[in-house]
């Protein structure tokens, strides 16, 4: 069953515009501050086994508290999933849990994209969302011009504009492919990589325009594709403010959800920022870098957000 699942997952990837969105502006805010405080975050879907389903419910939960606790102004989600019968639309879900914490006016807006898969299908897909505590005036579903041929998906960048009192803002919530395919001499995440610098950011930095882009690239800070984005003027947000710190945000194959002592090994989840200078990035650190203490009845486990550590900056807009 879970090979049909997997076979029908990509087959419903191939041949289908991804124009399946939800977007909902619970307030009205206008962005007027002077800086901003954005945080991306890679969920990991329930799709690729029981444990991930089990703890999805859970793992939702610390996220939602760590989002309350916080308050960032913008929110860059991947491996948003959907299984209805299983443990449901885990972005309403999300809303829910954070939105119910509070105050009125106060809520978060958010989009959803399908990025792959078919809920009323298959039962499941997954894509990227990003959580905005402003309304989102525009947005667009990038759909890549490359993507991996040895196993079809389809990998997108999610872009949302902010209602702004200032210069024009936009934010970018991507998951490049983890494949090593290669297309006409490069690998299909550096064709994925130079197409988000040179094409899908380029236009949004006229007036003066703000991009932020962030997301699971896949790929390590000295890889060709993040030369692309580097040549492409971006700056990386968290290598800018600690040059000496490796950063790591992925775990190893047989990482452990319950295991507090779990380190990770790679770096390959990141923010960046064009249409300024470095010289206004505030501060920039992991997110949710350790497993949680939980409750249930009378036991207590511990348990990580996802598979993946999140980015968070602080920057200044002036």
């Amino acid at each position: 069953m879970k090979v049909f699942l997997i076979f029908c997952f990509f087959f419903l990837s191939i041949g289908y515009a991804n124009d399946e969105y939800e977007l909902k502006n619970y307030n009205d805010k206008v962005f007027k501050k002077d800086h901003l405080h954005i945080v991306t975050f890679n969920m990991l879907h329930g799709f690729s086994g029981k444990v991930n389903e089990n703890t999805i419910d859970d793992r939702l939960q610390i996220l939602a508290q760590n989002i309350v606790k916080k308050t960032p102004d913008v929110i860059l989600l991947q491996e948003a999933s959907v299984m209805p019968e299983v443990y449901g639309h885990v972005i309403r879900k999300l809303s829910h849990l954070v939105n119910s914490q509070l105050p009125s006016g106060q809520e978060y807006n958010y989009i959803y994209a399908r990025a792959n898969g078919s809920a009323p299908y298959i039962g499941f897909e997954e894509g990227s969302a990003i959580f905005s505590r402003f309304r989102i005036e525009h947005f667009q579903i990038h759909t890549y011009e490359k993507n991996s041929p040895s196993l079809p998906e389809t990998r997108i960048a999610l872009r949302v504009s902010l209602a702004s009192a200032h210069r024009p803002i936009h934010f970018i919530s991507t998951h490049l492919t983890n494949r090593d395919d290669i297309i006409e001499g490069k690998e299909v995440v550096t064709w994925q990589a130079k197409e988000l610098a040179q094409k899908i950011i380029p236009p949004l930095l006229v007036n003066k325009g703000l991009v932020i882009a962030g997301g699971d690239f896949n790929t390590l800070p000295k890889s060709p594709a993040i030369t692309e984005i580097i040549k492409g003027q971006g700056i990386d947000l968290f290598a800018i403010s600690h040059p000496e710190n490796r950063g790591c945000t992925s775990f190893g194959d047989h990482f452990d959800l319950y295991n507090p002592h779990e380190k990770a090994e790679t770096r390959i989840d990141y923010l960046f920022l064009f249409g300024s200078q470095a010289k206004n990035i505030n501060d920039s650190s992991l997110f949710l870098n350790q497993a949680q203490a939980m409750k249930k009845g009378h036991g207590k486990f511990w348990l990580w957000a996802s598979d993946h550590i999140g980015v968070e900056a602080t920057i200044s807009t002036e």
